[in-house]
């Protein structure tokens, strides 16, 4: 949301906060209720240290082994090129989260384990699949 430039990237930004973070707050809850444990995910800032509080400020000119993969090289990039690829990177998020899901759908058929999880897991993949595409729509939009 801070380096965002254009206002499709700050209403895809936010849509994706609010959506994965309701995702959480739900599988949280189901850790809880099912078995007992009390799962509370670790903030990128956190892991980071102190380098990351607040702002991208500070960051080192390569990115630290913990950024590599999904946001590997994002902090030199502005405008244009960085909501390119981060849009890029949400690509590979929401593909890994299909990804998930299908393992779960397999590894749990209908009438085993719970319901709610195998509604949940179904509706990623239709959600992020569709997200995808808009995505990638963005992108061609954006780069030309």
């Amino acid at each position: 949301l801070e380096k965002a430039t254009t206002d499709r990237i700050t209403a895809l930004c936010q849509n994706i906060i609010d959506a994965q973070s309701a995702e959480i707050e739900r599988m949280q809850g189901w850790l809880l209720d099912w078995y007992n444990v009390d799962y509370q995910p670790m903030p990128m800032a956190e892991m980071m240290g102190d380098n990351m509080s607040g702002s991208m400020e500070g960051m080192p000119t390569t990115d630290p082994a913990m950024m590599m993969g999904m946001m590997a090289g994002l902090n030199r990039l502005e405008g244009v090129e960085y909501e390119i690829a981060w849009t890029e990177s949400m690509i590979d998020h929401h593909d890994d989260a299909i990804h998930m899901s299908e393992r779960i759908l397999e590894r749990a058929p209908d009438g085993e384990g719970h319901a709610e999880l195998r509604e949940l897991a179904q509706r990623i993949i239709d959600d992020q699949s569709a997200e995808i595409e808009a995505i990638e729509q963005l992108i061609t939009e954006l780069s030309s």
